[in-house]
Formats: structure tokens, C-alpha cells, sequence
């Protein structure tokens, strides 16, 4: 394969598993030049359409295929908590969009100074707090960027219990 068709290649997967983004979420995951995203989208342009973003002016990129999930609702009815790991994929294929999983008010206890995530309780596709490893204590903790009810705190404990129990046996 030759490298523009390699490059197309990279930018589509990366619309696919991540979109919406933008070419700059694009530009700082793969570190592919605007230029060669925004001749890689035009080339994919049966394949990838704009959609807009509530109260951005930027454009956002999906695949049909990644818009037929977006907007099937039988999976955004049910509530869902996840812990990530520490630079996970699912936060690191984000940097000009990322206001899109975290509250602005809480952006610097999830991304470290140089653009780095942290391990992070995700709920519903939003970022809700933070965890951490203390491997000499052998011990998890974690905090919430805001107070969260007893509900919540229960499923929580339950993700950090199962991530103990995987990391310490």
C-alpha cells in the first residue's frame, strides 16, 4: 500500500472509532499534518459526512456506519460506569473536542499539563472522577470531581474492587 492511501486509511479508522472529532483530534492522535487529514477526508467524502456539535463552530467528522450507532438509542437508555486506565485510547483520540466527555470546571484533574489523561470513572460517557494505583500499598484510590449519591458510589466501588482484585489477585 502506498503511504496515501496508508494515511487515508488511518484518518478513516480513526473517524470510525472515534468520530465525532475534529482534523485537529485527528492531527493530535495520529500526528498526520492538517493538510494530508483534510486531503485524506475529501478522498473519503462517500464514506465520512460532517456533523455539527451543539454550540461549537467547528466541524466534526463521523462515518454513516458511526452516526447509525451515535443515534441508536437502545444503548444510551441504559446507565453505564467504566474505569479507564491511564492515557486510555478512548480519552487520548481527543484534544480539541475533549470538552465533550469533561465539565471545562474539572479539564485539569483529567488531563495532566501536557494533554496526558488520567485514569479516569467514566458514567455515561462523561468523565466523573479520577483513580489511581498505589502499587507498594497495593491499593486503588479514587475521588469524584463532584458529589455523586450512594448509587453511584456503590457502582464505583464495585469497578475498583474488580480492578483490585485483576491487578493485585
Amino acid at each position: 500500500m502506498d503511504i496515501k492511501e496508508a494515511q487515508r486509511k488511518l484518518v478513516y479508522y480513526h473517524i470510525d472509532r472515534f468520530g465525532p472529532v475534529s482534523i485537529k483530534d485527528i492531527a493530535w492522535w495520529s500526528g498526520l499534518s492538517v493538510k494530508v487529514i483534510r486531503d485524506s477526508i475529501k478522498e473519503l467524502a462517500n464514506e465520512v459526512i460532517i456533523v455539527e456539535v451543539e454550540a461549537t463552530n467547528t466541524e466534526y467528522f463521523m462515518t454513516e456506519k458511526g452516526l447509525s450507532h451515535y443515534q441508536d438509542s437502545s444503548f444510551q437508555n441504559e446507565g453505564w460506569l467504566t474505569l479507564l486506565a491511564y492515557e486510555d485510547p478512548t480519552l487520548k483520540g481527543y484534544y480539541e473536542s475533549r470538552f465533550l466527555y469533561v465539565d471545562q470546571k474539572h479539564y485539569e484533574l483529567l488531563f495532566n499539563k501536557i494533554g496526558e489523561s488520567r485514569a479516569s470513572i467514566i458514567m455515561n460517557g462523561k468523565a466523573i472522577g479520577i483513580w489511581t494505583i498505589d502499587k507498594r500499598k497495593r491499593n486503588i484510590h479514587w475521588m469524584t470531581f463532584e458529589k455523586v449519591d450512594l448509587e453511584v458510589k456503590k457502582q464505583i466501588k464495585t469497578k475498583i474492587e474488580q480492578m483490585h482484585s485483576f491487578l493485585f489477585g
